[in-house]
C-alpha cells in the first residue's frame, strides 16, 4: 500500500471522521503510516444535515468540529489539515471528495453485523481506494 501523489506532488492519507469514539485511534494508525511514506494527513468530516434545516444552517456550527479536530491532530507530529463537508448523505460525498486510489482510514468497531462505519468502508472501497478500519 503506497499512497498516491496529490496534485500538489506530496502523499496524502486521507482519515474519515466516524465520530468522537474512533478518531483518536484512526488517526494514531494514520500518523504511523504518514511518517514511514512521508506524507500529510487529510481529516475528513462530512456533516449530515438534517433535510427539515437548509444545508448551510447546519443544528451545530462546523468550526467547533474542525477546532476540536485540530486540536487532536497537533497530538501528532504530522502535517495535518481538516475539511469539512455540510452534506446530505455522508457516503455520496466522501465519494465524490476522495480521489481513485487514496489510502483510507476509518475508525470504528467491527460487529458480526454490518455497522455504520462498515458500510461506510465497504461503499469507500467500491471506487478503487485502500481502506484501513481501526478498531
Amino acid at each position: 500500500m503506497i499512497a498516491p501523489l496529490s496534485a500538489a506532488g506530496t502523499r496524502e492519507i486521507w482519515v474519515v471522521f466516524t465520530g468522537s469514539d474512533y478518531i483518536a485511534g484512526a488517526l494514531a494508525m494514520a500518523a504511523g503510516i504518514a511518517a514511514v511514506l512521508s506524507a500529510q494527513i487529510c481529516i475528513l468530516a462530512a456533516q449530515v444535515v438534517p433535510y427539515p434545516l437548509p444545508l448551510a444552517d447546519p443544528p451545530v456550527g462546523p468550526e467547533f468540529l474542525e477546532r476540536s479536530l485540530l486540536d487532536l491532530a497537533q497530538e501528532f507530529d504530522v502535517d495535518t489539515t481538516v475539511e469539512i463537508y455540510l452534506c446530505r448523505d455522508a457516503a455520496e460525498t466522501l465519494n465524490q471528495i476522495l480521489p481513485v486510489g487514496a489510502t483510507v482510514v476509518i475508525g470504528g468497531r467491527k460487529r458480526w453485523w454490518r455497522t455504520a462505519e462498515q458500510r461506510l468502508a465497504d461503499a469507500l472501497a467500491q471506487h478503487q481506494r485502500t481502506i484501513l478500519f481501526h478498531e
